[in-house]
């Protein structure tokens, strides 16, 4: 068990909109996103590809 570590990329200019409202640059379901999953993900089977592209999102265990 750990700490789990979501990071999300974002263009410069999207910075104000992110510091407003997070959940503009934010996934809905962190951990779904880091194993390419659907949001709300109950059961089923996965490639483990990020559903997001890993320039902008980083999945890190502490």
């Amino acid at each position: 068990m750990g700490i789990r570590y979501y990071a999300y990329a974002f263009d410069s200019d999207q910075t104000e909109k992110a510091l407003v409202d997070p959940h503009t640059v934010i996934g809905f379901d962190p951990f779904a996103d880091a194993l390419g999953l659907e949001p709300g993900f109950a059961q089923g089977v996965t490639d483990f590809r990020q559903s997001l592209p890993e320039r902008g999102f980083a999945y890190m265990i502490g």
